[in-house]
């Protein structure tokens, strides 16, 4: 950042990686050092560099900055007081015209901890990660996804067994299923629906526990069927809360997909064929996807939004790296692995990564146009509109 000019940054907005301040004092000093473990934490995957400028306002626009100097030095010996552990890459430099400080970050392949918390950016804002966010990091440094991470105060009995049985058949064969002598909780491990201290992993719970909503509470599908094309008259909502296991789960969402779309007759010479409004299969691929693919650290739930001309699908968190806006949806990339597996082993997905694009080609059959995409940190929405079967 040695080389850059005020005029790089001016007019631009704060970013997840991009914050400004006016000036330096007692209270940045505590904000300025929370940005730097966030920055470092990379919460996103993004492996980008995160940039905290002074001297600029929230709006991107010049201060009158006269401290500077001496600014940098105290940020220096800031930053060199260890309290941001470990110590990520950075860099602190002024531009070229000396009227901004510039700290650059580098992401950081460690979990970086200030004060014995865990700081991320969400947005433009900077805060402490909650319990599960603290998990997904942890795991996100160890190549782990949230759902093979142990949930810590459950146990076995929060395990339904004759489900797991039931869920063993479809992993195994009769052989090895009449071979294997060894206890529910060995297998649990052997196939992560348990953890190495004995806790039920996220995955297991969700996949086979008696009640997975204790540990998730909002691990469940909002499911709306809107007689209309807003929600702004509640008595025209008929609203479901798809809960439970991922079994009751799947078998819920196929049963409120038939009963919803509509049918009509269309005459063709001698013989009628029946039109459908929406493809079974695709709406079910795309809902399945959000399932498979939704952020389980993040406290909200998978929203379906019935409306007269227009299905929406919006489930929590953005879209995992290396995956993004220019090339989705490819790579396939999984956050879940074991709820992937499952729902792979299970039949409820044809192959790894076919999804979108199976769904995609079924809405073209059917006459519907392509599903559309919307993606940001916090969410990833598909909307699917009507075929006119009138």
């Amino acid at each position: 950042m040695m080389n850059n000019s005020i005029n790089d940054f001016m007019g631009k907005q704060e970013s997840e990686k991009l914050e400004f301040k006016r000036e330096f004092n007692d209270k940045i000093k505590e904000k300025l050092l929370k940005t730097i473990c966030a920055f470092a934490n990379d919460y996103k995957n993004h492996d980008t560099l995160g940039v905290f400028i002074i001297g600029l306002d929230d709006n991107g626009k010049e201060c009158q900055y006269d401290n500077i100097k001496e600014d940098e030095e105290k940020i220096s010996n800031i930053i060199s007081e260890g309290q941001v552990l470990p110590q990520p890459k950075i860099s602190i430099s002024r531009d070229i015209d000396n009227k901004i400080i510039i700290i650059t970050v580098h992401p950081s392949k460690l979990v970086t901890w200030y004060k014995k918390d865990i700081y991320i950016r969400v947005g433009s804002s900077t805060r402490k990660a909650n319990a599960n966010e603290m998990i997904n990091r942890i795991n996100n440094a160890h190549n782990i996804s949230f759902d093979s991470s142990e949930c810590i105060g459950s146990d076995i009995d929060d395990i339904h067994e004759e489900l797991f049985v039931l869920y063993e058949k479809s992993f195994f064969s009769e052989e090895i299923i009449k071979r294997n002598k060894r206890s529910l909780l060995e297998k649990l491990k052997s196939i992560s629906f348990a953890s190495k201290g004995g806790h039920p992993t996220y995955g297991g719970l969700l996949v086979c526990g008696e009640n997975p909503q204790m540990y998730l509470p909002n691990a469940y599908i909002m499911f709306l069927k809107v007689d209309g094309d807003d929600l702004k008259d509640r008595s025209k909502i008929n609203e479901k809360e798809i809960k439970g296991n991922l079994s009751s789960i799947i078998d819920s969402v196929e049963t409120l997909i038939r009963l919803y779309i509509d049918t009509s007759m269309l005459k063709e010479g001698f013989t009628n064929k029946k039109q459908f409004t929406y493809p079974y299969e695709a709406i079910r691929e795309l809902i399945f996807n959000a399932i498979m693919h939704r952020d389980y650290s993040i406290d909200d739930m998978i929203r379906v939004y019935w409306f007269k001309n227009e299905i929406i699908i919006k489930s929590p968190g953005g879209l995992k790296s290396p995956l993004s806006k220019e090339n989705f949806p490819n790579p396939p990339v999984y956050r879940n692995n074991i709820i992937a597996s499952t729902m792979k082993s299970l039949g409820k997905v044809e192959r790894y990564g076919s999804g979108v694009n199976l769904a995609q080609s079924l809405l073209k059959e059917n006459g519907n146009p392509p599903a559309s995409f919307e993606f940001n940190d916090y969410f990833v929405k598909v909307s699917v509109r009507i075929k006119d079967i009138t």
